[in-house]
């Protein structure tokens, strides 16, 4: 959070990009997880997208930290058609 912090008092408009390429999976997890009902395949799936996206978070704004795992803005997109959930805005 303080890398992010400090790069986005240097440069206001490339961390406004990035928070724009992060916000629709962000939104996509808040309505998965806003989803009462969810079977325990469901409820792994969503789990499996959180911590996804938590290395999508590092990848766009700390990228000098590095990655558990490769992820990208295509591979979270495929993830959740592939978990069979709503098409991103």
């Amino acid at each position: 959070m303080q890398t992010r912090a400090e790069r986005a008092v240097l440069n206001p408009a490339k961390d406004a990009e990035r928070a724009r390429l992060f916000q629709p999976y962000s939104l996509a997890l808040q309505a998965w997880q806003g989803e009462k009902k969810l079977t325990p395949q469901q409820a792994r799936l969503r789990d499996q997208f959180r911590w996804m996206l938590e290395e999508f978070r590092v990848s766009t704004f700390a990228q000098e930290l590095g990655t558990a795992q490769p992820v990208s803005a295509k591979r979270l997109t495929q993830f959740l058609a592939d978990a069979g959930r709503p098409s991103l805005k």
